[in-house]
């Protein structure tokens, strides 16, 4: 056999010596995020664990490495996503706000909750983060049950519908 070291399975020579480490000061690994090369020169995003034990009396290391290589692949798509998503968000010529509906009992739509709101609508509304969490009503006393109850009708239904309503 060749050890990991002549096979140079190691992409991160930290990794190893982190292993090492924590194998002689606890016995065990769960869950160690490493990198690793195949013999083609591929590197794999891993998973490692790892628990020393004694079989027929000779010290042993059992291990698992779990390639999660396509996972972090996806997390850094979803990750570039959501900073496109928020550049847009916050630098678009709309305000905009994105609510949570707050319903009864009865689940009849009675408020809405800031979950986000961009820099045009703090602008043209005059408010700031501050808000965020906090029920319409709570930072606006113009609000009409109306608007509310169309709003909710129109995530029930999926139909746009246009208001006009002037402050």
């Amino acid at each position: 056999g060749h050890t990991t070291l002549e096979l140079n399975l190691w992409a991160n020579p930290e990794d190893r010596k982190t292993v090492i480490k924590a194998l002689e000061e606890t016995g065990e690994i769960v869950n160690l995020e490493i990198l690793v090369r195949t013999k083609t020169g591929t590197k794999l995003s891993c998973l490692f664990s790892a628990k020393t034990l004694t079989y027929k009396n000779e010290p042993c290391l059992l291990f698992v490495l779990n390639d999660i290589t396509e996972r972090k692949k996806t997390e850094d798509k979803i990750r570039e996503s959501e900073q496109k998503y928020r550049s847009l968000f916050e630098n678009m010529n709309s305000a905009f706000a994105f609510h949570e509906i707050i319903t009864d009992e009865n689940n009849e739509p009675t408020n809405f909750k800031f979950i986000d709101v961009n820099q045009k609508y703090k602008q043209l509304w005059d408010v700031d983060d501050t808000i965020i969490g906090l029920p319409i009503t709570q930072v606006f006393d113009v609000v009409e049950k109306d608007w509310i109850i169309d709003a909710w009708n129109v995530i029930k239904s999926g139909i746009p519908i246009l208001r006009r309503d002037y402050l």
